[in-house]
């Protein structure tokens, strides 16, 4: 009977491999560690998407609200509530005004269904180390319409504030002091302050005296705005913004409001005079 050979037999060993070839074998078919994107790289990516989006939607958002044909009707300032305050429409600083919503002081316009003129700027305080100052705006505000009674100011137009979507310690609103000049542009300088707000440096009557009034009826009133420095520069011009209700809206029953500006340089504010009074 023949035999068989280990090359037949069905329990042959395996064939041998040497612990080199075992090693470059393992080298030859491991997966590359670049092969695919790192989660640190894909990360850092998706929150660079994340950010340049946000940043492309407000400046969009800002240009948008900035056009003066939007600023001709805004909606009014909303109650506030427990989460902050819905709805309110933040107006960019540097928007253009619509024509004819920028006033000199003495200048009065119509806007809707009310007058409003713009009367003095009145200081009310001095610092003589900083040469600051809080400052008070009178106007005289008329209703014009046939038959509606509303307020065209009050403190919710007056103080709303929010804050700033890009640099949240910042607080912004409609109605501000803003100062330009050729050096540093058009900013912020001052928001307002409430009638009974501790730090006034003088108490009148008519701080912030924002009734409802009548077809046919007005007033005047004073606003008044945190301190801001006072200089001699003749480059410098102030800009009050101002956010009025200009009457109703027949078909829905809510108030329009619209932006105004008030114009003036640091040499048309007086000093503390007899208060205006009432009618």
């Amino acid at each position: 009977m023949p035999r068989r050979t280990s090359a037949e037999s069905p329990t042959a060993a395996a064939p041998q491999v040497s612990a080199e070839e075992l090693r470059g074998s393992f080298r030859k078919h491991a997966p590359s560690k670049r092969s695919g994107v790192s989660y640190s790289l894909f990360t850092m990516t998706f929150m660079y998407a994340v950010t340049v989006s946000t940043v492309c939607g407000y400046l969009a958002f800002e240009r948008f609200t900035g056009r003066p044909d939007v600023l001709e009707s805004l909606p009014d300032v909303p109650v506030p509530s427990i989460n902050g305050q819905a709805g309110y429409r933040l107006v960019p600083e540097k928007a253009t005004m619509p024509a004819g919503h920028q006033l000199s002081l003495g200048e009065g316009r119509r806007f809707g269904h009310v007058k409003i003129t713009p009367i003095k700027v009145e200081q009310l305080s001095s610092d003589a180390s900083s040469n600051a100052s809080q400052l008070a705006l009178w106007v005289r505000v008329e209703n014009l319409s046939a038959d509606q009674t509303f307020a065209p100011l009050d403190e919710r137009l007056m103080t709303t504030k929010v804050a700033d979507p890009v640099q949240p310690g910042v607080l912004r609103s409609n109605s501000f002091l803003g100062v330009s000049n050729t050096e540093t542009g058009f900013q912020q300088a001052a928001l307002m302050l409430k009638a009974n707000d501790p730090s006034l440096a003088k108490q009148d009557q008519l701080f912030g005296y924002f009734p409802e009034v009548a077809p046919g009826e007005w007033y005047e009133t004073a606003i008044v705005c945190e301190s801001v420095e006072l200089t001699d520069a003749t480059q410098d011009q102030f800009h009050w913004r101002l956010q009025l209700r200009k009457g109703i809206a027949t078909e829905s029953g809510q108030a329009v409001t619209t932006v105004v500006e008030v114009n003036f340089n640091p040499s048309d504010v007086q000093q503390p005079a007899m208060p205006i009074a009432s009618r």
